[in-house]
């Protein structure tokens, strides 16, 4: 046998001759390297020279910036020396290279200090009560550091090219005037150009007020239309190539946001790209002479090592179609021979592995599509949200009655109910950080059907990229046996109304409720009269079914958040939320009993009942649960003793309240014009010093007969009859007239506190109202607080938020009256453009004893810091509470501790006996 040549030292014969060809792959790659490189480094320059430039105008315009607030501090301190404030603008003047003038203005632009360079100070006197109102640093807006910069202009001072740069100060403006003449001297000198760069700075017009030719500096010639000079005017800064003198430059232009103005520099393409032009030249060469050497190798080497390459590569091809009876060539190199013997093995293992991964595929996809669950996996959008699925098992193809290839085209949250998709939005992101999600949801089927299933998700590694993985479990009997369950527990099985277990809870919570907001209850007893004559004449299931229909009558006939059920029995129990009058259990337990008086028609057989009631009111009669029950059982035996269709309140002592109830009413329609109300004030003290600084203006009524009446009585009255806004007008006015009366007696500190109810902010011109009670008083608006509820708040909260943004625009203090015990939220208050967290009396007064209270109103206000509310905390009566909540910097405190509400006249006393006093 003939020896076999070695392919490798062929190989490396043939790849000495070819050495050239990595210069080739070098150049090719380098050449657009290196022309990007010198291209950028040549804009780079560019750039840096503009950079440059600009800093060093910035750091020029800095100077009289820095002089200006130094300015400013002093203005300010010493307001009302002129002498030591134009001494200080003429030494601010001499310190200054660049300063000709420093001048302050009054609220009408004149000219009222001025500081001058000692060669212009003869010109001082014709420049005092200048008016520069036109002046265009007037028209213009403060920047983010509190400066204005004006247009550059012509100086009246010196006939050079100007420019100034204002502070205002209150209804005045600090104004320093900056010579632009020796700007071109100072700038040029701090660069070091090379040839044929071109430095060019331009107002806002275009007008040249530097430029590297200083020749053309003292010409002002405009460059508006320059094609740099417009993008720069533009708000653009760009480094390109422009046509600029008939030549194409590399030019860069940069803006200087304080002054409008924009740095243009230019250099000439040939200097710029010199290097760049030869080495592209020597590079090309090289790649040529490289290329003709390459090709000579490469066709003597192809042709004695593509054959055998050529005839494994055909082999190659039959394996990837499955073809695995593989046809291998002998020949002549070594290497050759053993890559085709390795090559036949590689056959032989692919095969054996192929087979195992299709049993293995099989067996997988068995399991896979018989599991009782749906099972499915998902890719993950680039937005981190689940992508379309990749696989499904056919118990979610039946589930969801859509094809195979439609689900492939979905994603999971596309099958979602909407309110589920919201739950599965950011489902990505929470298994990122949680290794695995349990949740329930709703999938909707191809019909519309809404099927409750719960939600396994991880996230799992498939070729080579996260995927997440979902079971859904389809828990409709899970859910059906829960509510048969719940059903049971709570509702009646005869009528589908809430059971008396159920009923004493949602009393309960009523009671709960009420007590907490100081509403009113009623519950209705009510006893069907002759039920058991029915039975014994018709049967029983004839009287369930009467029942059934009671029920739906008596469900029919009450508010939507009224409460009806089955207490037992013929007896049924309602329960009204919020019972503002009494008058309104007249009209319910009336209707209830006229629903109930229409004939029943059952099995065509027509019957008619009655029925017996009483009523209960809660507090007035009782304040438990039992007790309610208990009363109005009592009131319903009553009515029975009076006859059929027949309702009764538990006691007269209702029917007198309800009397009592209309006179006040009737009373409180004149005792604004009688002069019977009257306006107390609780001062509100300073947590660290005990200082007043403010009050809140409290409602009393003193009616001629009935005296001092509480406003727990008469403000819900005023405030259901709609009186309230009247009042609230009147309160609003006063207590603005009467706080300007002590700012004008002194206390100019104090702030006032004005209750305001839901009904005011409902009122279209209740912003007027206001605007119009600080006009017609004179009261500054930073001193007033409006005290809002949690509910009034949140009631109409759109249009609430316009109202209150508004009223902060005005310069009203807001504040949140009584918080911790309404409805409200961190992510409901961070909404409101509040100002003020009023801490309620019922959390201060388990202060320091109760550890319950202390955690809330901690709570509270830490909630309050962190939305920067200013805090004020209200029923202070120990020295413990007021130490506790100075501790916690609080910022106010009010009670008793302090003063009680004191009328008008006791207030100035009051006030003038503080040790601070004015």
């Amino acid at each position: 046998m003939a020896p076999r040549k070695s392919l490798s030292k062929r190989i490396r014969l043939y790849f000495i001759l070819i050495a050239a060809l990595p210069l080739v792959g070098f150049g090719l790659l380098a050449l657009p390297i290196l022309e990007d490189t010198l291209t950028q480094e040549a804009f780079n320059e560019n750039r840096y020279v503009a950079n440059h430039v600009r800093n060093s105008i910035q750091d020029f315009l800095s100077e009289p910036v820095q002089t200006l607030h130094i300015l400013e501090r002093a203005v300010t301190r010493f307001r009302d020396d002129d002498v030591l404030i134009t001494a200080l603008m003429e030494e601010a003047i001499q310190q200054s290279s660049i300063l000709e003038a420093i001048l302050l203005t009054d609220n009408k632009r004149h000219v009222t200090h001025l500081g001058l360079t000692p060669a212009l100070t003869p010109q001082q006197e014709d420049f005092l009560g200048l008016d520069l109102s036109a002046h265009s640093l007037f028209r213009r807006l403060p920047r983010p550091d509190g400066t204005v910069w004006s247009d550059t202009y012509t100086s009246l001072l010196t006939g050079k090219p100007a420019i100034s740069a204002g502070l205002p100060i209150d209804q005045q403006m600090l104004v320093a005037n900056i010579n632009l003449e020796n700007l071109n001297r100072i700038l040029l000198h701090s660069l070091e150009l090379q040839p044929n760069t071109l430095v060019v700075l331009v107002d806002s017009n275009g007008v040249v007020i530097t430029h590297s030719n200083p020749e053309q500096a003292k010409t002002q010639l405009n460059m508006h239309n320059h094609p740099a000079i417009q993008q720069g005017l533009r708000g653009r800064e760009e480094t390109r190539i422009y046509d600029f003198e008939g030549e194409r430059v590399l030019g860069s232009v940069l803006h200087i946001p304080e002054t409008g103005w924009e740095v243009y520099v230019a250099r000439n393409m040939s200097t710029s790209l010199e290097l760049l032009y030869k080495s592209r030249t020597t590079l090309i060469g090289a790649i040529l002479i490289s290329l003709v050497l390459a090709l000579t190798v490469s066709i003597q080497s192809a042709r004695n090592i593509i054959q055998p390459i050529e005839h494994l590569s055909n082999q190659t091809r039959r394996i990837a179609k499955g073809h695995y009876d593989l046809d291998l060539e002998r020949d002549d190199f070594l290497e050759t021979s053993r890559l085709t013997r390795d090559f036949a093995s590689m056959s032989a293992a692919v095969r054996d592995r192929e087979q195992q991964l299709l049993d293995k595929t099989a067996e997988c996809r068995l399991i896979f599509n018989n599991s009782n669950d749906g099972v499915s996996l998902a890719e993950i959008a680039e937005d981190d949200t689940l992508g379309n699925y990749s696989e499904v098992n056919e118990v979610l193809v039946k589930r969801l009655g859509y094809e195979l290839e439609e689900l492939y085209a979905m994603t999971p949250l596309e099958l979602f109910s909407p309110g589920s998709r919201q739950e599965a939005q950011d489902l990505v992101t929470r298994l990122r950080s949680h290794a695995q999600q349990l949740f329930e949801a709703e999938q909707v089927t191809r019909d519309g059907t809404l099927i409750p299933v719960e939600v396994t998700a991880r996230i799992v590694k498939m070729h080579q990229r996260d995927m997440v993985y979902l079971l859904t479990r389809d828990i409709r009997d899970r859910k059906h046996a829960a509510e048969v369950i719940e059903q049971m527990a709570f509702f009646d099985s005869l009528t589908g109304l809430p059971n008396r277990h159920l009923l004493h809870d949602r009393l309960g919570q009523a009671v709960t409720n009420a007590t907490r907001n100081k509403a009113n209850l009623a519950v209705l007893y009510i006893n069907l009269d002759r039920l058991k004559a029915i039975n014994d004449s018709y049967g029983h299931d004839f009287g369930d079914r009467l029942l059934h229909e009671t029920a739906r009558r008596l469900s029919l006939s009450v508010r939507g958040n009224d409460v009806v059920g089955r207490w037992g029995g013929d007896e049924f129990v309602v329960l009204l939320w919020q019972v503002a009058d009494p008058k309104h259990c007249t009209m319910v337990a009336q209707k209830l009993l006229d629903a109930l008086n229409e004939p029943f028609v059952l099995d065509s057989q027509e019957v008619a009942i009655s029925a017996s009631v009483g009523i209960s009111l809660f507090p007035q009669d009782a304040e438990q649960v039992d007790q309610l029950i208990s009363t109005a059982d009592m009131a319903m035996q009553h009515a029975k003793r009076e006859g059929y269709n027949v309702y009764k309140f538990y006691s007269q002592s209702m029917n007198s309240w309800a009397s009592e109830r209309l006179q006040l009413e009737n009373s409180l329609r004149f005792a604004q014009d009688r002069g019977e109300l009257e306006l107390y004030y609780q001062p509100r003290v300073e947590s660290l010093s005990l200082e007043p600084v403010g009050m809140e203006a409290l409602l009393r009524w003193d009616h001629p007969q009935l005296g001092r009446v509480s406003p727990d009585r008469f403000i819900p009255i005023a405030e259901e009859s709609g009186m309230i806004r009247a009042i609230g007008e009147w309160v609003l006015r006063t207590a603005c007239m009467q706080t300007r009366e002590l700012h004008d007696l002194g206390f100019k500190d104090l702030r006032v506190g004005v209750n305001v109810s839901a009904q005011q902010l409902k009122n279209a011109n209740f912003f007027q109202q206001v605007e119009r009670a600080l006009l017609d008083s004179g009261l500054p608006p930073e001193y007033l607080e409006l005290e809002l509820t949690e509910r009034a708040v949140i009631d109409h909260s759109e249009d609430n938020i316009k109202l209150f943004n508004r009223l902060r625009e005005l310069g009203v203090h807001l504040a949140l009256d009584d918080f911790g015990v309404g409805y409200s939220s961190l992510s409901q208050l961070k909404d409101f453009p509040l100002n003020i967290l009023k801490i309620d009396r019922s959390f201060i007064a388990g202060i320091p004893d109760d550890r319950n209270h202390i955690a809330i109103t901690e709570a509270i206000m830490a909630m309050g810091m962190s939305l920067n509310l200013e805090l004020i905390a209200e029923g202070i009566e120990t020295e413990e509470q007021c130490n506790f909540l100075a501790a916690r910097d609080c910022n106010s405190l009010q009670g008793f501790l302090f003063s009680r509400p004191l009328p008008f006249a006791e207030l100035i006393d009051y006030l003038k006996q503080q040790p601070n006093s004015v």
